[in-house]
């Protein structure tokens, strides 16, 4: 990474856009090495922006049981120290994978993106997210989840067109095709409704079996962390242990 940036400082490029992907949990020696690098990189115009992606796919502990040794709240506040400290042009760009663990925590993640944006976007959109969609594992599918969820989903949309984007809220609300992207993901999940019941009842077993080896091996817990999907640890404890 450094030996590229090293080697844009040498050459600069104004016409380059330069994106790296993080998850801004990194030790505080590495992070403050590559904050002043990407410094340098965005003064005057030595490249046209800087994308910076950041893996996150829910709020808070739920956050950090999905992508495990993620520190969220100190994600959030490098995403604003990189916000603020940043010359130039750049931006920041959230890959929200949609997972069945994601469901219940997008309203707050999309509420901090919408914060965002009504903090740091002035003059151009500099806070960004995509919704790419999982499909292995398959025990962490979308679409094995049961029409409850897909609800959740729907009520989050109808906040977000709430929130739409207009020519009075310019870069401070969600633009059309990223409500469209969400109703894509929603119309995939429904798809799963026409899935073999055996095939789902496997994917609930398997998602019961590996969370339940994941919190032995990571001293986590998963009823605690998602109080609100009890009913579904359930529907999966139980296929676990027919099969």
């Amino acid at each position: 990474t450094y030996r590229v940036f090293d080697y844009v400082l040498a050459n600069p490029s104004p016409k380059l856009h330069l994106n790296v992907t993080s998850n801004f949990s990194v030790d505080e020696k590495s992070w403050n090495k590559y904050l002043s690098y990407v410094k340098q990189l965005c003064k005057g115009e030595r490249i046209e922006h800087f994308m910076q992606y950041v893996s996150l796919d829910a709020w808070g502990d739920q956050a950090e049981y999905i992508r495990h040794g993620l520190d969220f709240n100190l994600l959030w506040d490098r995403v604003n120290q990189f916000l603020t400290e940043i010359p130039g042009r750049n931006s920041v760009t959230f890959i929200v994978t949609m997972n069945n663990l994601s469901v219940t925590g997008l309203p707050n993640l999309f509420a901090g993106i919408l914060g965002l944006r009504k903090v740091y976007s002035k003059t151009y959109q500099r806070v960004w997210f995509d919704t790419p969609v999982l499909r292995q594992p398959e025990w962490q599918r979308l679409d094995i989840l049961p029409e409850s969820y897909a609800v959740k989903l729907e009520q989050l949309k109808t906040w977000m067109l709430d929130n739409q984007e207009t020519e009075t809220t310019r870069f401070h609300g969600f633009k059309d095709y990223e409500i469209a992207r969400l109703d894509r993901d929603i119309a995939w999940m429904r798809d799963g409704q026409k899935l073999d019941p055996a095939y789902i009842n496997q994917c609930k077993a398997d998602f019961y079996r590996f969370f339940s080896e994941a919190d032995r091996r990571h001293d986590t817990d998963f009823l605690k962390t998602f109080p609100e999907m009890s009913s579904w640890w359930k529907e999966c404890e139980y296929y676990a242990r027919q099969s």
